[in-house]
């Protein structure tokens, strides 16, 4: 799915130990993987995620209408 895209999105790790393990940033750079270096993801701080100010409002409107989702 990475690939189909026509702009590569950006992978942004959580902050577990493993995403950021020196074989893991090995292949993310290896395999031309954009992420978000540990130096600039921020810690789990909502305010401070722009990831979140864009799934706040999906999550409020999907727990009003309790629609599942059909396609990933």
């Amino acid at each position: 799915m990475y690939k189909l895209h026509s702009t590569p999105p950006i992978f942004w790790p959580d902050l577990a130990t493993i995403q950021y393990s020196r074989e893991t940033v090995e292949w993310f750079r290896n395999n031309k993987i954009q992420f978000v270096e540990k130096e600039g993801n921020p810690p789990n701080c909502p305010k401070i995620r722009p990831v979140e100010k864009f799934w706040a409002p999906i999550k409020s409107i999907l727990r009003k209408t309790s629609k599942v989702a059909k396609t990933k």
